[in-house]
């Protein structure tokens, strides 16, 4: 830990305290700017494992499928005969035959059908709102696919971006001169068609309403909603598209007097059941850059978000909600970033499931600077697993990644995860949301019986955040467990701000710097928390476990291959590994009494024998 950060400790968290409620009076919680920003809720309108498989996360995992090199996109060759074209200059009044007698992009929106392909060419394709209300079918999509110079000059399956050697490209285009698409910077006419119109509020640039739909290689810039498919809609495809700053980016998300301080959606899924959005760019879309009301299957894979606008940054990256009361199930999350600059004055949320979603799986993601959350007590039953969160805690003194329960969220499962420099590795609370007036739904309690495996939680104030705000007269945080967790040079273990019962710790490993336990506002670590096979290690010893229900504890050096190799920013935790002589090795306990989940340790070996910690 960075000793001048501990000298200036009190003044730093009062400086922080202050600009935070400088622009929020009431909080008191630094975790709790995360959900405090006044939102109000978004209008309806608006197989089994072989022995290679070791890596997999759980017993019947399935690693996504990957293209090789002779993997060819759903149309092989370009151009495809009896293709369709659109230009900027191109008339209805055409037959659509050539770039020479193009038609115009929304006679081919009303007129193509199943088994049509439409090569729509790069230019500016300016104040269109346009609605896909035919039809194809699973043989015969109907698909819309832009290029910039010649057909199938952008094809993102014959592109080969899904092997693992270009993985590193999801969310960004390839052009058909070789370079890659920067998603840091603003996207140009010039590299695909583009679909632009000012913000107007509750205008939707494309409307998609038919079944098997494929929009693919198109950029859409402005307008309040970029694409939005509807219920009605069936096995539709997204692909290598980019939306650019959906909303009106100069209204500040704390202006509560402006109509327009809270719209703007990249992609709109209400409702539509397996829609597939891969590749894809979201840039500084203002409210919810891919939402998820009431959606059931599909695979959101290789997309990212990136909010950069230090007036009103992105709030919600995804957010996986509830359609009236259809929830969001069965969704695949995999292979996507969200980055916030930390200079954007809104915290927003990244991987968000809220107010309606179960059985739904994020992996192998990556967030930065923002926070993965599960909230509300019809959250439940959902996967979050392989992935990476970075903070900026000592930084910058922005405390708004973590992993995050709250509001009832109950019976989810987080797993092979790493947390870096946040200010609390794993963080719950309870708050007044606003989201649901049902209070079987919006808790006074943060959530219960989830289960967190095989985190790694490093160069963080806290290993687990109980939060205090909405605590007084509140329900407890109660039955959570950490299973096979490392937290290493962490300043505390636990900060215990709130009522809690019954959460149990096994063969977890703590390294803290500075103490265990943080208690204040009248609130402790309830006696009865479980500490079972743990290890303690720096400022903490088992005497200071005693007061809680203790089992076989040990304390003393874990003997880690190389942990000075833990650096911030570093997400290779092969150094936090075992020596062969580490006190922790065969020194946990088998924890099927708590969860069947964590057969496996962090590089998905199956455990025959039980460490304490994540290897």
């Amino acid at each position: 830990m960075k000793p001048h950060i501990k000298r200036i400790y009190p003044v730093f968290l009062i400086l922080l305290f202050a600009l935070f409620t400088s622009n929020c009076a009431k909080d008191s919680d630094l975790y709790f700017e995360l959900a405090k920003y006044e939102e109000p809720v978004p209008e309806e309108e608006n197989a089994e494992e072989t022995e290679e498989d070791e890596t997999a996360a759980e017993e019947n995992y399935e690693e996504p499928e990957e293209t090789t090199e002779e993997t060819t996109s759903t149309i092989a060759n370009h151009p495809v005969d009896g293709a369709y074209y659109v230009t900027v200059d191109g008339s209805s009044d055409n037959d659509g035959k050539s770039e020479f007698s193009s038609w115009s992009l929304s006679h081919a929106v009303s007129n193509a059908k199943a088994g049509d392909v439409v090569y729509v060419k790069a230019g500016s394709y300016d104040n269109l709102r346009l609605t896909f209300s035919n039809s194809g079918t699973a043989d015969n999509p109907i698909r819309f696919m832009g290029y910039k110079s010649t057909p199938g000059d952008i094809d993102a399956a014959i592109q080969n971006l899904k092997s693992s050697e270009t993985r590193g490209r999801r969310g960004t285009t390839v052009l058909a001169n070789g370079e890659e698409f920067n998603y840091k910077s603003n996207p140009s006419p010039n590299e695909m068609p583009f679909i632009n119109k000012p913000y107007v509020r509750d205008e939707t640039a494309l409307t998609v309403d038919g079944d098997f739909i494929e929009i693919e290689n198109f950029i859409i810039s402005g307008y309040s909603t970029a694409i939005l498919v509807n219920d009605s809609s069936e096995s539709s495809k997204i692909w290598n598209c980019i939306f650019h700053e959906q909303g009106n980016l100069d209204v500040g998300i704390r202006d509560t007097s402006h109509p327009d301080r809270y719209k703007g959606t990249g992609l709109f899924n209400r409702g539509a059941t397996n829609l597939n959005v891969q590749f894809c760019s979201f840039l500084n879309v203002e409210q919810n850059a891919l939402e998820f009301d009431g959606a059931n299957s599909g695979t959101m894979s290789n997309n990212v978000v990136y909010s950069y606008n230090t007036i009103n940054g992105t709030d919600y990256m995804f957010l996986i909600t509830r359609k009236q009361s259809t929830y969001s199930s069965n969704l695949v999350f995999e292979f996507n970033l969200c980055e916030r600059e930390s200079g954007v004055s809104h915290g927003g949320h990244g991987f968000v499931i809220k107010n309606g979603g179960f059985s739904n799986t994020i992996r192998n993601f990556e967030v930065i600077n923002t926070s993965v959350e599960l909230n509300f007590a019809n959250v439940y039953d959902n996967v979050i697993e392989n992935g990476t969160v970075q903070g900026k805690y000592y930084e910058e003194g922005d405390p708004l990644s973590s992993l995050y329960f709250g509001n009832g969220a109950h019976h989810n499962t987080f797993r092979n995860i790493i947390v870096d420099g946040t200010w609390g590795a794993i963080a719950c609370s309870s708050y007044a949301d606003g989201a649901s007036n049902d209070s079987s739904i919006n808790t006074n309690y943060p959530g219960n019986d989830n289960v967190f495996i095989n985190i790694v939680g490093k160069n963080s104030q806290y290993a687990f955040i109980m939060s205090e705000f909405g605590a007084s007269g509140s329900s407890a945080a109660l039955n959570n467990s950490f299973v096979n967790c490392t937290f290493y040079n962490v300043e505390y273990g636990i900060r215990a701000n709130r009522p809690n019962d019954g959460n149990y710790f096994i063969n977890s490993s703590f390294n803290t710097t500075r103490g265990f336990v943080v208690e204040s506002n009248g609130f402790n670590l309830n006696n009865n928390t479980v500490f079972e096979n743990c290890h303690f290690d720096g400022s903490v010893s088992l005497n200071t476990i005693s007061k809680y229900n203790s089992i076989n504890n040990i304390e003393g050096s874990p003997l880690f291959v190389s942990p000075e190799s833990i650096v911030s920013n570093n997400f290779n935790v092969s150094g936090l590994e075992l020596l062969p002589v580490s006190p922790l090795i065969n020194a946990g306990i088998d924890p099927i009494k708590l969860t069947d989940k964590a057969s496996k340790d962090f590089n998905g070996k199956t455990r025959t024998n039980y460490n304490i910690g994540a290897f």
